[in-house]
């Protein structure tokens, strides 16, 4: 029986990991078959001509949807009966929304956060749980309200996304608000809870007024995203309302999705939608900046503020014990700074460097400085994405190893084509790193442990996508073989083509490393009788820790007179 539990586990184990392959090579299916009217130098033209007052107006508009969020995570403690400090919540949940919208699965993983800085108030993770179905059930029923106000409004330019009649349309939207309406008459003033014979189907209405108010801020929160997306947007011929139902209805396919903030989904219902009213490369690079300040930005100041108090500047300004709940989390957060990271150095090692950044380093760097610095850069994106894993686990080695890839990628993004966004984001992952060292006090090794398949399945995702970006970037370029040895300054291709060629390689090496090490060993329950002899052991002696032998987790081995063990 127990085998065979551990067969069934293993092959779930497996479905997981392969499923994801699946859909990231479906999505990826999809991308290609939206992007072969789109020219990569025309997004990469779109992109810089991008002004810094639109920049701006997209952040603020990022600004005003996260103080929504946190006064959605406000009702949702008052739907509790419970209450944090002020600072408590806009950490909590500034950073638990960061954290979701960047790996997806929010429910957990900006759960686990909440659970962390709010359970320094005596916040059960079972109300964050409760909290969180609240807020994620209110979010999903706004994104229907705009939707079905969009249907009812503005048939026309949903009804392709949706393959149905703008009469069809009209009538579902027109259902979907009823239904909401009825939905807002089932609750009553006060929260009321409904319980079941199964447990399972046990749940809790919401007051009237919580319910209002958190959709009502949902409606703020998604209206304020799109309010990003449209700021980078200027000369889009369609206006703010339809763009906006067709932002919700976009959302919503990508909540359904659960891809992390719902990346390919939402681009392609994006671009398939609009395609009429926005040029496909404007709408592609308005996408990727939006995709870096709405998700990539938020994350990083999330790492800062959890890193400032490792320091004494943030700490006078919250008590202790929040200002401890909050610092733990800086470890999680630089590994998923680190894991983005190195995944934009593969990704970038795969595109090609600007002509005239190429021109100036000829004149100062020999051509093997080049080919080897974009090469090598490629492989160290691999290395952190592996030693991200390190970070997580807050071992003192992968910190030391991550500081020591960054100044070394750091160096080579400047060499390799001056590559100074890429520069910032290292310098910043510098800072963040040196600001966080204490909480890096494991020591243990970096490899002993095997990585998860889940991991090997992610940077195979990061290794697929930079693959996909170099053949979007170089579709122009016949394929050869005498592209590989190609050494040239303005040879870009070839560049491209070796350094991901490399990633490739030295990822496989040590993901088939990892796979072929020795399985660990199972952990076996101990007999009855090596309990009570264990038992009778420990009685006879006066360490009090020894009295942990006695739990029933761990296995022993007694010497011949069974008068003591290990």
């Amino acid at each position: 029986m127990f085998v065979r539990a551990s067969k069934a586990r293993g092959i779930r184990g497996l479905l997981s990991p392969v499923l994801a392959l699946a859909i990231c090579a479906l999505l990826l299916g999809v991308l290609q078959h939206l992007s072969q009217a789109v020219d990569y130098r025309s997004v990469m033209h779109e992109l810089r001509l991008l002004s810094a007052s639109e920049w701006t107006a997209a952040l603020a508009a990022t600004a005003l949807s996260y103080v929504a969020l946190v006064g959605r995570d406000a009702v949702g403690l008052r739907y509790l009966g419970a209450s944090v400090p002020r600072p408590a919540l806009w950490i909590g949940a500034t950073a638990g929304s960061a954290l979701g919208n960047a790996t997806g699965f929010g429910a957990l993983t900006g759960g686990a956060v909440r659970a962390r800085v709010y359970g320094a108030s005596s916040i059960t993770p079972a109300q964050i749980g409760r909290m969180t179905v609240f807020t994620s059930v209110s979010l999903a029923l706004a994104l229907v309200l705009m939707t079905a106000f969009g249907m009812v409004c503005l048939a026309g330019p949903l009804a392709p996304m949706l393959h149905l009649s703008p009469g069809t349309v009209r009538w579902v939207g027109a259902f979907l608000l009823a239904a909401l309406i009825l939905l807002t008459a089932a609750c009553r003033a006060e929260t009321r809870a409904i319980r079941t014979r199964w447990q399972w189907l046990s749940f809790d209405i919401p007051a009237r007024r919580d319910l209002l108010e958190q959709v009502g801020l949902a409606v703020v929160d998604v209206i304020a995203a799109g309010l990003a997306l449209w700021a980078l947007l200027p000369h889009a011929h369609v206006s703010f309302v339809t763009f906006i139902t067709v932002y919700a209805a976009a959302m919503l396919l990508g909540l359904i999705g659960h891809t992390p903030g719902g990346v390919g989904v939402f681009e392609a219902a994006m671009v398939f939608t609009l395609n009429g009213s926005v040029a496909t490369q404007q709408m592609v690079a308005a996408l990727l900046a939006y995709r870096a300040i709405y998700f990539g930005a938020p994350l990083v100041v999330s790492a800062a503020l959890l890193a400032g108090f490792e320091g004494r500047a943030l700490k006078g300004r919250l008590p202790l014990r929040h200002a401890a709940a909050a610092s733990k989390l800086a470890p999680l957060f630089l590994s998923l700074v680190t894991f983005v990271v190195g995944g934009m150095l593969v990704i970038s090692s795969a595109t090609p460097a600007f002509w005239q950044r190429l021109h100036i380093l000829r004149d100062v760097l020999p051509l093997w400085v080049l080919e080897s610095s974009q090469m090598l850069c490629s492989v160290l994106g691999v290395l952190l994405l592996f030693v991200a894993r390190g970070l997580l686990r807050r071992l003192d080695a992968a910190w030391w190893m991550t500081l020591l890839l960054a100044v070394l990628s750091l160096a080579l993004s400047l060499t390799k084509g001056l590559a100074f966004v890429e520069a910032g984001v290292l310098c910043t992952l510098i800072v963040l790193l040196l600001a966080t060292r204490r909480r890096f006090n494991r020591h243990s090794s970096l490899f002993a442990e095997r990585f998860t398949a889940g991991w090997l399945v992610s940077v195979a995702m990061v290794l697929m996508l930079a693959t996909w970006v170099m053949l979007f970037a170089f579709r122009d370029v016949p394929y050869t073989r005498d592209l590989w040895w190609q050494f040239a300054f303005d040879e870009r291709a070839p560049r491209a083509l070796r350094a991901t060629l490399a990633a490739s390689l030295f990822a496989a090496t040590f993901s088939f490393w990892q796979l072929l090490r020795p399985a660990p060993g199972h952990f076996v329950k101990p007999a009855p009788e090596d309990l009570q002899d264990a038992a009778r052991i420990v009685r006879a002696q006066e360490r009090s820790d020894a009295g942990l032998a006695l739990m029933g987790d761990k296995s022993f081995l007694f010497s011949e007179s069974r008068q003591a063990f290990l």
